[in-house]
């Protein structure tokens, strides 16, 4: 069960009904994606793409962190500042 504190105090409750399951060709073009076009999809997907739900976003977020940690030191942060914020 997820927390949710909303700026008034209040606590929401947030149960996942459903987990999207890791559909075969979602997982393949996630392997075969570089850690530059991980970060990008990540930071420019709409909230509730079916990329950041359930054991896709899971499986996503895995990959995406295992290869920016298999990068040289400084490489992800030049990632990060070619693709931008916008």
């Amino acid at each position: 069960m997820t927390r949710l504190i909303l700026a008034t105090g209040e606590v929401l409750r947030l149960e996942r009904k459903c987990a999207m399951p890791l559909p075969s060709d979602m997982k393949a073009w996630i392997d075969r994606a570089d850690y530059e076009t991980l970060l990008e999809r990540w930071r420019f997907t709409p909230v509730g793409s079916p990329w950041c739900q359930g054991e896709v976003g899971d499986y996503y977020k895995e990959v995406m962190f295992r290869k920016r940690d298999a990068l040289k030191p400084g490489e992800a942060a030049q990632a990060s500042k070619r693709i931008g914020l916008s």
